[in-house]
């Protein structure tokens, strides 16, 4: 399921935004996720990382109703994993 989101991610991006200082064609992913998402998301990202290391995968983690407003309001998160089936 993350490796499907993550894919998402970077199709979506286009994978355009290449990593500073790394070869062309590595792709960062930035993820808006829930605060109590941490302990598995980090193990995930880890697997996913380790079976796509051309893949960079940056979460940044905190409050759904606070990321909901930030990606409203043009938030540069290509995934958004929320506790709060609302948003």
């Amino acid at each position: 399921m993350l490796g499907c989101l993550l894919a998402c991610g970077v199709a979506g991006s286009g994978c355009e935004r290449g990593l500073e200082g790394s070869p062309a064609g590595d792709a960062t992913v930035t993820v808006a996720a829930a605060a109590d998402l941490k302990f598995a998301l980090d193990e995930l990202t880890r697997s996913f990382h380790h079976r796509n290391p051309s893949i960079r995968v940056t979460c940044t983690y905190g409050s759904s109703g606070t990321f909901f407003a930030q990606i409203s309001n043009l938030a540069p998160f290509d995934v958004f994993l929320s506790a709060d089936l609302d948003y």
